[in-house]
């Protein structure tokens, strides 16, 4: 009699992980359909072999046909899932065995012939047969059958233990345990053919596969359903060091912390699952992963780079809607990155560097593809040059101080200036600020260029007495990090002392970020300097991070009205409400207001009816080097 619990909780296990593959939204790549064919396979032989020890269990009520009919679909769907086994096993080389003709011959010549000794057993009964009295006989070359499914065992071991640089190491172990628990079980069963645990045993594998290859909790991210950061540098560091060329598509969102501020987290959280269904239905074997919020890299080693640049221009196709979530419409911008590994970058930092970049970088308001190949503002290995540019113009005092006039509407005439900092270096020709100053803050040195920049400002200032030409105060930007210190106030007073400057004759600009990110001290040295007669300026003012208490508690004397709020108001009537609101409410503070941006007539005639006391921007003057800047004043 032949035991057959065992059969039935294979089948049980081998149902409830189907379902958990159904029900599962991570991404189906190959890996994952040929390991789902095999819990289907794996399915069908237990209920064959169940069944099929059962009516042996009670021949004497049923026909043997009815057993031989179920040993065929037993032993046709265990051969076909022995040699998906090694389907598997190969396709974590991914593109490795693909091509790979012979291969394709080893792995098809076996599973022929034990299919061969199947359909001639009617006739011969070498492989088994079945008689009323002892129930299931083995044939004699039923050890072929055998001997195939660990041909294939062990050739898929040995095979993608060559490539066993690129292969995750988690991936082998469990890859060797399967094979190592299969063959167990068949040796089990083969000693005490009454228990039936072979199934048993390969539901087990397919278990600990589920939970450690097809769904390690580390390497998901379960807020989308896709694989996360650690995930992609784990594969990215694989290619990496073995050499092996890849492809990267960056899907990322702007301006997200200002979309959620408006949205609500929930919403576009709920927008983010949508995003990554979207980026999973448009790819087929590539992996989506979600590297950093409202950020996705699409990876592929196998597409050649011309089929993912169609890839990123049919996103940005699909893309170039609005969203909905529910009710809700979303206007979304995003940036589609395409990256080539090595032609492009050459580590793994390079990669979230330039991605990263292009992400924040300003190019207006709508969907753009950037191709960081053919592009000649900035790509991953740029960044060491720029960083050594930036040493060399501290270490040399290279940079320069342009001023950009700001006219004032009650005065009629130019009356204060901003200064802003400049780098060319000899290499690498004008590096723009929005390049360079990022990459500054980043490893601290954006301290000296602050130091830099006032010293010269307060030096240009003294020097050529701009007072005596009309020039009541230079505006000089503050970094997030100089807002930061304890000793900002000690060191910008010193150095307006240093040069004899009236203290007035200094308005530093700080920015929204930075009263986000260090109000307390922020708060602390700006009411020292406030005391010793320095003004100060809000920069940005629109730009996503405009907090009322900030006006109400930290001690401005002027509010700056970023561009884009300015440009804006002209294109939208929406926005032009907007605009004259908050010059309205900025104005009933008792704050002064500097709208920047100011290109035409028509702007500087609208923006000083509506109550902006000083004008900034390209109709009055370009930024000016000091020599054009004097000589800009005098005429």
């Amino acid at each position: 009699m032949y035991i057959l619990e065992y059969e039935v909780c294979a089948i049980i296990l081998t149902c409830i992980i189907l379902a958990a593959c159904i029900m599962g939204r991570i991404k189906h790549d190959s890996q994952f359909k040929i390991y789902v064919s095999m819990l289907v396979y794996l399915l069908v032989t237990s209920i064959t072999d169940l069944l099929s020890g059962y009516f042996i269990n009670h021949i004497e009520k049923y026909s043997i046909w009815y057993i031989y009919i179920l040993e065929y679909i037993y032993f046709i769907f265990k051969m076909l899932m022995i040699v998906m086994y090694c389907l598997y096993n190969l396709e974590s080389a991914e593109s490795c065995y693909r091509r790979n003709r012979k291969l394709w011959v080893v792995i098809t010549i076996p599973a022929v012939f034990g299919l061969v000794l199947l359909a001639i057993n009617t006739f011969t009964n070498v492989i088994f047969k079945i008689d009323k009295v002892n129930g299931f006989v083995r044939g004699k070359l039923i050890g072929v059958i055998y001997a195939i499914s660990i041909f294939y065992i062990v050739f898929a071991i040995f095979y993608i233990r060559r490539f066993d640089k690129i292969i995750e190491k988690y991936k082998l172990y469990n890859i060797e345990f399967f094979a190592i628990v299969t063959i167990l079980s068949v040796i089990i069963q083969c000693v005490n053919p009454r228990y039936l645990v072979e199934s048993f045993g390969e539901a087990i594998c397919f278990l600990v596969l589920y939970f450690n290859v097809q769904k390690p909790d580390d390497l998901i991210d379960g807020r989308v359903a896709t694989f996360n950061r650690k995930a992609f540098m784990d594969r990215a560091k694989v290619f990496i060091t073995s050499k092996i060329p890849f492809n990267v598509i960056s899907v990322s969102i702007e301006d997200y912390e200002y979309l959620e501020k408006i949205f609500g987290k929930d919403c576009m959280s709920d927008f983010e699952i949508d995003l990554a269904d979207y980026l999973n239905s448009k790819t087929k074997d590539m992996k989506i992963y979600r590297v950093s919020d409202y950020m996705f890299y699409i990876v592929s080693n196998v597409n050649t780079y011309e089929q993912m640049k169609d890839l990123t221009e049919e996103i940005l196709k699909d893309c170039d809607r609005v969203w909905m979530v529910g009710d809700l419409e979303i206007p979304v911008i995003m940036d589609i990155c395409l990256i080539r590994y090595p032609e492009d970058v050459s580590e793994l930092e390079e990669l979230f560097t330039c991605t990263n970049y292009f992400a924040k970088e300003d190019h207006g308001k709508e969907n753009r593809v950037i191709i960081a190949g053919d592009n000649e503002y900035y790509n991953g290995r740029r960044k060491s040059k720029v960083k050594l540019a930036i040493h060399k113009a501290i270490k040399n005092k290279s940079f320069e101080v342009y001023f950009q006039p700001i006219y004032s509407t009650k005065d009629k005439k130019i009356n204060s200036a901003e200064a802003l900092v400049r780098l060319n270096d000899e290499e690498l020709g004008f590096i723009s600020p929005e390049e360079f100053i990022p990459i500054a803050e980043e490893d601290g040195s954006i301290i000296r260029i602050d130091d830099f920049v006032l010293d010269e400002v307060c030096r240009f200032a003294r020097t050529n007495e701009l007072y005596k030409k009309g020039i009541e105060y230079i505006e000089v930007n503050v970094s997030v990090i100089e807002c930061m210190k304890h000793d900002m106030a000690k060191r910008v007073s010193d150095k307006i002392e240093k040069y004899g400057l009236h203290p007035g004759q200094i308005n530093l600009e700080i920015t929204e970020t930075a009263t986000v990110n260090s109000p307390q001290m922020l708060d602390i040295n700006m009411r020292k300097l406030v005391e010793g007669g320095v003004q100060f300026s809000l920069d940005d003012y629109g730009t996503g991070y405009s907090n009322i208490n900030y006006l109400i508690n930290l001690p401005f004397h002027l509010i700056k009205m970023d561009k884009t709020i300015v440009w804006s108001s002209f294109k939208n009537d929406k926005a032009g409400i907007a605009l004259d609101s908050s010059v309205k409410m900025i104005r009933k503070l008792g704050f002064h207001i500097v709208a920047e941006g100011i290109e035409t007539a028509e702007q500087a005639a609208k923006l000083e009816s509506i109550g902006c006391e000083y004008l900034q921007g390209y109709y009055y003057s370009k930024p000016l080097s000091q020599k054009n800047f004097l000589n800009f004043l005098d005429d």
